[in-house]
């Protein structure tokens, strides 16, 4: 869980994903788009009733989280390895000296 008013990238959401945790974060988190897009978790506004409800909904249907928690496995593997990572660098720098 991750509530932020302010997160550049969240390291933390990564390493959760990497364990195959779902996370909760709040929308000021840099990740939540990816987090939303992958359905790796829940991404609610900032305030203590949605970040609640959100882990409380999580807990209470282990096999969502389960599969929350997979997608967001696939996630780190696909976008955020250091393959991935790797390529798209590559491939902006390629851009930029053409």
């Amino acid at each position: 869980c991750l509530p932020s008013y302010s997160e550049n990238f969240a390291g933390v959401v990564l390493e959760a994903f990497w364990f195959g945790v779902p996370v909760v974060v709040t929308s000021g988190v840099g990740l939540a788009d990816a987090v939303q897009d992958a359905g790796a978790g829940c991404v609610v506004e900032k305030n203590a009733a949605n970040v609640s409800r959100a882990i409380l909904d999580l807990l209470r249907d282990p096999s969502s989280a389960r599969a929350a928690g997979e997608r967001g496995r696939e996630l780190i593997t696909s976008r955020f390895s250091g393959v991935a990572v790797a390529t798209a660098m590559l491939r902006e720098y390629t851009m930029l000296v053409r």
